[in-house]
């Protein structure tokens, strides 16, 4: 079924790497995600649990995150699968994390204190993490469709065309008025210039894509379509939250006139 229906993706995702590489990219923000220390401190834990009497235990533990992450991770060599469906194996890290700083304060350590040496590294562990979650508490981790269509509802008129990245999602938020699925087709966009022109009725063209953040993000790059966009037309709204960390969920709104200038500003409405 999913052969038969593949590609309709709402996304402007970049171009996947070759295989091999795409693994290690999942696997790599899949670990960013539960950052660096707390996956060490799961993969000492596990050791060291391995290492007691409690091996039943580890090899319990191991099996479960090896076919939950394995399983996912050979699937992207059939087809893309979303960082969400490695939710259920955090528990494992975690458990095993906690075990390790667990065992740190039972065990003498060279640093006096005793705590000093498991201290240190839980609260490394949280300060990793802490950007992260802050963030995704203030805004979720998700794009402010929401935001970006209570903008555009006072501003589009029933001549107006609108394109987006996630169609399904600001067509939820924009009821009365279309939403077209934006692609990386050139085409599309002019095609959809000329139908203004055609039309006659001073319709506008809309678009709301999410900003530039980093490399495996929706970006406007590829096929020229961020030229394509600086040509034609004008950025009127940026909505979104500013995050801690290095991920940036900004959404920009674009205003295109087919028959202005793009030298010169579109007028207020």
């Amino acid at each position: 079924m999913h052969d038969r229906s593949r590609g309709f993706g709402q996304f402007l995702r970049p171009a996947q790497p070759v295989q091999g590489l795409r693994q290690l990219v999942y696997l790599s923000i899949y670990v960013e995600s539960l950052t660096v220390p707390v996956v060490l401190g799961a993969l000492i834990g596990v050791y060291w649990l391995w290492q007691s009497r409690d091996r039943s235990v580890a090899r319990l533990l191991i099996c479960l995150a090896l076919f939950h992450v394995g399983f996912l991770t050979l699937l992207t060599l059939r087809t893309s699968a979303s960082q969400y469906y490695l939710l259920p194996a955090v528990p494992i890290f975690y458990l095993t994390a906690g075990y390790f700083v667990d065992q740190l304060f039972r065990t003498d350590t060279p640093f006096r204190p005793r705590w000093v040496l498991p201290t240190f590294v839980l609260l490394t562990a949280i300060a990793f993490g802490a950007p992260t979650l802050v963030s995704d508490l203030r805004e979720g981790r998700r794009y402010d469709f929401r935001g970006a269509a209570r903008w555009l509802v006072a501003r589009v008129s029933p001549a107006d065309i609108v394109y987006s990245d996630q169609p399904m999602v600001t067509a939820h938020y924009l009821p009365e008025h279309e939403v077209r699925h934006l692609r990386k087709d050139l085409s599309l966009l002019t095609g959809a210039m000329d139908q203004l022109r055609q039309d006659g009725r001073g319709g506008a063209l809309w678009l709301v894509v999410p900003a530039p953040s980093h490399a495996y993000r929706p970006n406007l790059k590829e096929g020229g379509m961020i030229n394509w966009i600086y040509g034609h037309c004008w950025l009127r709204s940026s909505t979104g939250v500013g995050r801690v960390d290095f991920r940036q969920d900004y959404l920009h709104i674009y205003y295109c006139r087919p028959s202005a200038s793009p030298e010169v500003p579109p007028p207020s409405r």
